[in-house]
């Protein structure tokens, strides 16, 4: 499946083929869940229930700020 940035200036950018997908250890059968992987720079995001669905492709380093918030509470350093 090709993934491609949700809004881009130049329609001709696509981005690189996202692979390592991972899920939460604490999801469970019954549970609605996403799924992350990566590409360099990227950080893909999809709904675990629809792997063949739309990605969404992110910088990696505003993924890693995402992250930073969750662990720090939504307080920003």
């Amino acid at each position: 499946m090709e993934t491609r940035p949700l809004a881009s200036t130049d329609s001709t950018t696509v981005t690189p083929p996202i692979s390592g997908w991972r899920t939460s250890t604490r999801t469970s059968a019954t549970q609605t869940c996403i799924e992350v992987g990566g590409a360099p720079g990227i950080a893909g995001i999809r709904d675990s229930k629809e792997r063949d669905g739309p990605v969404l492709a992110i910088p990696r380093a505003r993924w890693q700020e995402f992250l930073e918030q969750l662990k720090s509470g939504g307080r920003r350093s």
